[in-house]
């Protein structure tokens, strides 16, 4: 199963369940979001009289959380709050770093890169493509060979703007749009190509603008599929 983050745009952080409710994946025939699926090796369905399953086509979710894996992800400007989800369960012991939230209004965010985020990702290139030798104090791994991020990124100026800018995976808009790099699969495995990621960026960013001037506000969700 997978995990990946999205961005839930929204007048207020209180519509994030609204926003999420039409990508879920456990519907039945009472769900505004079911379509029927005739099957004859399924049981008989009494609500379609036939047999087959209920499910979404737009299911992208089985279940969520507020920041999760990406607890702590925004940063925030100088004299400005946003929200922190509850430490719970597993998240009990994490410690958000100073300025840090998982919800907020655009415009209370900085989304500009570190220096240090361009930096790691250049090495990065450097070491899991182009085969230099880490440096001393350096650990870097990657489960992936070369062809993958050549594939995926094309070149190392692509990679670095993309893993240094500020983004997630997929991103709803507060008009309740889903867009997303590719469609997720299990253990973390996608149908993301190149160009797909290149258009997604482009988009959230154009949104990301549309959002601070809007007014919207932005959540951090982790989740699963």
């Amino acid at each position: 199963m997978s995990h990946f983050s999205v961005a839930v745009f929204s007048q207020t952080p209180g519509d994030v369940e609204e926003l999420l409710a039409p990508f879920i994946e456990q519907v039945d025939a009472d769900s505004p979001y079911a379509e029927f699926v005739g099957n004859t090796d399924c049981d008989f369905d009494e609500a379609a009289k036939a047999k087959g399953y209920w499910h979404n086509p737009n299911a992208r979710w089985d279940w969520w959380e507020i920041g999760g894996r990406w607890r702590g992800l925004l940063r925030l400007r100088p004299g400005k709050s946003g929200y922190t989800a509850p430490l719970e369960h597993w998240h009990k012991d994490f410690v958000y770093p100073p300025h840090r939230c998982d919800a907020a209004l655009v415009a209370d965010c900085d989304f500009s890169p570190r220096e240090a985020q361009i930096r790691q990702a250049a090495r990065l290139w450097e070491v899991a493509v182009e085969g230099d030798a880490p440096r001393e104090g350096e650990e870097f791994f990657s489960p992936w060979k070369p062809e993958y991020y050549l594939d995926r990124y094309g070149d190392k100026e692509t990679f670095i703007r993309q893993e240094s800018a500020f983004s997630t995976y997929a991103f709803i808009t507060a008009e309740g749009e889903w867009h997303e790099q590719g469609r997720m699969g299990w253990f973390g495995m996608d149908d993301a190509t190149n160009e797909s990621i290149r258009q997604y960026e482009e988009k959230f960013q154009s949104y990301l603008q549309e959002a601070r001037e809007k007014g919207l506000a932005i959540t951090i969700v982790d989740c699963h599929i």
